[in-house]
């Protein structure tokens, strides 16, 4: 998931052992990537909230004319 460095943080705080820093990424880059592990502990409609969130962070970090094709 990608997210800003406060979004993440209050994620890793709802769901401990859950939500955690990006381990596939370099430590730069970590603040702003987070593992969800699927065990069960976040339910569906905060699964899609995180969801939503990473697609509209990677939306909105996209150049204005490729951001217009995806909305």
């Amino acid at each position: 998931m990608n997210c800003d460095k406060v979004t993440g943080v209050v994620f890793r705080n709802l769901y401990p052992d859950t939500v955690v820093r990006g381990y596939h990424c370099p430590p730069v880059q970590q603040p702003y990537f987070k593992t969800v592990y699927l065990n069960g502990k976040v339910s569906e409609d905060a699964l899609k909230a995180m969801i939503d969130h990473s697609y509209l962070t990677v939306l909105g970090k996209l150049p204005g004319k490729l951001r217009e094709e995806f909305q």
